[in-house]
């Protein structure tokens, strides 16, 4: 996203919240938490193969929260399967090239952390 954007983010301990988002802010956060719970969220990177969710991870940052600096979510999905050779050496080649978004968004990471923080 580009330019400077705010979001008012209804709390249930503060009421209204006004924030500036970081420009790799996706603008979506919950409502009528609290307030150490809003997050700015990057865009979701998410490896999929054959249906499953693999594993998804983004930007992200609660600027109220005890963690507030910068980081990357990660989650890796429950996959449970008995898998041929073939889709064995196909599923490796996903996570491969899953491995490499994951050091682009560990790159971004630390351009953003190196720059101060948030942008």
């Amino acid at each position: 996203m580009s330019g400077q954007r705010t979001v008012t983010v209804h709390t249930l301990d503060h009421g209204p919240v006004t924030l500036t988002c970081p420009t790799w802010c996706t603008g979506e956060h919950e409502q009528g938490g609290y307030r150490a719970d809003i997050e700015h969220i990057g865009p979701a990177r998410l490896c999929t193969w054959r249906g499953y969710d693999i594993a998804i991870a983004e930007l992200a940052q609660a600027p109220y929260g005890t963690l507030s600096h910068i980081r990357a979510s990660v989650d890796i999905g429950d996959m449970s399967k008995a898998l041929e050779p073939d889709e064995l050496r196909q599923l490796g080649a996903e996570l491969i090239r899953y491995a490499s978004e994951l050091h682009a968004l560990a790159a971004q990471l630390t351009d953003l952390r190196t720059r101060g923080g948030t942008r």
